[in-house]
This record gives structure tokens, sequence and C-alpha cells, in this order.
């Protein structure tokens, strides 16, 4: 709840049981962070989608970068040619 609330349009406002207040006040009760024997035996870990998200974001942060760089380049490959073509 405190990341909902830090942090407006966490992908957690998206989970509807957060949003029912008072379905969660009936299921605190049932939930705990300590280990249960024999129901869960290890963490999870990060789900696979979530790792392939953050790859995918990383490639298009690298392909924005090399695109913006180009783009600096167009001007001085137009003036490179022109010196180029009035030497000629």
């Amino acid at each position: 709840m405190g990341m909902m609330a830090k942090f407006l349009g966490h992908n957690f406002a998206k989970l509807s049981l957060l949003c029912n207040h008072q379905l969660t006040a009936q299921l605190k009760p049932l939930m705990t962070i300590d280990p249960m024997v024999g129901i869960v035996t290890a963490a999870a870990g990060v789900p696979p989608h979530i790792e392939l998200a953050c790859q995918v974001m990383k490639a298009l942060r690298t392909t924005n970068d090399i695109t913006g760089k180009f783009e600096g380049q167009t001007s001085k490959l137009i003036d490179a040619v022109k010196g180029a073509i009035e030497k000629a």
C-alpha cells in the first residue's frame, strides 16, 4: 500500500485485491511472510517477463541513444557532402 501511495501509477495499483480494502482487511490475518514448511520452499525470484521487460527497456534506451547520435551527425554530413561537391 505504501508503494502505491509513494509512486503514483505503480503496477501495484492495478491489483484489484489491493484496491478492495474490505477484502484486504479480511485476508490480512491469513497472510504471513514467515516460512511455512512444505508450502513454499524457496523464493520464486523475479518472473521471466519482468526480466525480459527490463532487457527490452535497456535495448530501447540504447537504440534511442544511437538514434540521437546519428541525428546529431546529419547536419555535419550534409555540410561535408556540400563541401565535397563544391570542391569537385
